[in-house]
């Protein structure tokens, strides 16, 4: 395993860690110290994508600040999310699921080179003594040979200019998984959520695949974030932070531009499927939490099908919104998907029916297996 945390700097954070609650700390200790950490490399063959995933223990076991990001992502990489890891341990690169719903990144990167991000001034992101990074690389190797991938993830650890940082950052993480794009023809999706709580953001950024043509947020009338890029959307950092008050509508679309003669729907390939997703950064007063569509106003409002798979609640899925009802949608969905005589059992049994992220292959199962059992339940939300 190559992860690295560069000696020359981890005295120095040392230092600054010890004087965090000095009163009078020392400007030749209050400088910003860079980690960097080296994601093992690994060969992609031709023609192939998928998920790769390292996580990385705290290196320091004390609480840490990270004050700003930057990615490496090299040749044949789409993007790099950061996700926050309680009990984090160091483990070697694998094969893994999907974007986390529950968690939501803290960073991404989704530009070849280099993508960094800093927090405004009094924000960082705070790693607590047994909470390390989880860092997932998506690839594909549209070249004829095979590609060696090495990633590396740099985090900026010290004091902000008015001293301990007081806001901490969460992630922002909206997704809407009821994509349908008609062969040879256009679409937008959009999708509207709510918020039970006043937050202020942080930051905002974009996540669509290769036939993505526009992406936008609004707060009620006022535009958030827009892009046309789909392969290396920009991030948009608030300074000062942007307030949205509970119970005001955030509303984010992606149009695409489908050039094949296939419906394109959600999945996870590059060329063949769709994404639409906001990832975020916002603050709050209270606990740190993944802010999601599921975040809503009225927390016991029953979802309807693709909501509850998304959430990870079917215990909150409608009975009695048909026929036939979010319910019904979702249990012949899972009949076809999770139950032992079902098509996709066997590829979805560890993580779509773990209420995980579904894998590469899952997705691929239900697209050719439980097509109907798919329309019915991500057919809106």
């Amino acid at each position: 395993m190559k992860g690295l945390v560069l000696a020359a700097v981890a005295a120095a954070m040392l230092n600054a860690l010890s004087c965090a609650d000095d009163a009078s700390p020392d400007p030749a200790v209050a400088e910003p110290a860079i980690v960097e950490l080296e994601l093992d490399p690994f060969v992609a063959e031709p023609g192939t994508q998928g998920l790769v995933c390292q996580t990385f223990a705290n290196p320091f076991g004390a609480p840490i600040e990270v004050a700003a990001w930057k990615s490496h992502l090299d040749t044949g990489g789409h993007h790099m999310l950061v996700f926050p890891e309680e009990g984090a341990v160091d483990t070697p690169l694998a094969p893994c699921a999907g974007l986390d719903q529950a968690r939501g990144p803290i960073f991404q990167g989704q530009s070849i080179g280099t993508s960094a991000m800093r927090y405004p001034n009094g924000v960082t992101a705070m790693l607590e003594p047994g909470t390390g990074l989880t860092v997932q690389i998506h690839y594909l190797n549209a070249t004829s040979g095979p590609l060696t991938i090495a990633n590396a993830i740099e985090l900026e650890l010290g004091r902000t200019e008015s001293g301990v940082a007081t806001k901490h950052v969460s992630p922002v993480f909206l997704q809407n998984l009821a994509i349908r794009v008609p062969a040879r023809s256009t679409a937008t999706v959009s999708r509207t959520c709510t918020f039970s709580r006043d937050i202020s953001l942080v930051w905002l950024t974009s996540h669509m695949h290769v036939h993505g043509t526009r992406f936008e947020v609004r707060a009620g009338d006022r535009l958030l974030y827009e892009t046309a890029r789909w392969d290396d959307p920009p991030s948009s950092v608030f300074d000062p932070l942007t307030d949205v008050p509970a119970g005001e509508a955030v509303t984010f679309s992606c149009s695409y531009a489908n050039d094949t003669d296939s419906e394109i729907t959600f999945g996870g390939s590059l060329e063949d499927d769709e994404m639409c997703v906001t990832v975020g950064g916002h603050v709050s007063d209270g606990e740190p939490y993944t802010l999601s569509c599921e975040e809503d106003t009225d927390p016991t409002r029953c979802l309807a099908c693709s909501e509850a798979l998304i959430a990870g609640q079917p215990e909150r899925v409608c009975t009695d919104d048909g026929p036939p009802s979010s319910g019904d949608k979702l249990a012949a969905f899972r009949a076809c998907t999770c139950d032992a005589a079902g098509a996709c059992a066997g590829a979805c049994g560890d993580n779509a029916c773990a209420m995980m992220p579904p894998s590469a292959e899952c997705m691929a199962c239900i697209d050719a297996s439980c097509v109907a059992e798919r329309d019915a339940c991500f057919g809106g939300t």
